[in-house]
């Protein structure tokens, strides 16, 4: 008899949280100096966290389209995050009623759901882009250590990311100015 399988982890969908009243929840100004050892550490979490709000943000798509009588376009779902780290999007799956393409960004955070998170410029000009075949996952309070039967939160936005998110500048690629 084979062995029984653990339940595993779930997703559930809940609506974004509210803007933050102006003022609430601004930048800090003071920055600590993180040792290397400590930041190589949080890369590697991060990553490990990312790659845990993929998965599961892949078997939820999957799920959904098996549920909506789409089996066939659930075995098209692939998470493209794998094979190319500059599409701009995580995984492609599709709209359940229409079977239109549509293209998925997870942001993974073990904070709560107001937690602001890092998107690049080729993912907001993708969003741009794309239009509302693009989508942003927040995927938030995930424990990856935890991978047994529990749901984890998680609320769609759609769209263009500068027409739904305030966006802050926080690094810059700096070159060499031409002077005469």
């Amino acid at each position: 008899q084979p062995p029984e399988e653990k339940p595993k982890q779930t997703l559930k969908q809940v609506k974004p949280p509210k803007p933050p009243r102006p003022g609430i929840g601004g930048s800090r100004t003071k920055k600590t100096a993180i040792p290397p050892e400590k930041l190589l550490r949080q890369e590697e979490n991060n990553r490990i966290l990312g790659e845990r709000g993929e998965e599961l943000v892949l078997d939820y798509e999957k799920n959904k389209l098996r549920e909506a009588g789409r089996s066939d376009l659930a075995e098209r779902v692939h998470h493209i995050a794998l094979l190319d780290s500059s599409a701009g999007y995580d995984i492609v799956s599709f709209d359940e009623a229409s079977g239109d393409e549509i293209f998925i960004e997870v942001k993974t955070t073990k904070y709560a759901r107001n937690r602001p998170f890092f998107i690049s410029r080729n993912e907001v000009l993708k969003s741009e882009s794309l239009g509302d075949s693009y989508k942003i996952y927040r995927v938030f309070g995930l424990n990856p250590d935890v991978k047994d039967a529990s749901e984890v939160e998680f609320y769609i936005k759609t769209g263009s990311v500068t027409e739904q998110f305030e966006l802050m500048p926080t690094s810059y690629s700096a070159s060499i100015k031409q002077n005469d």
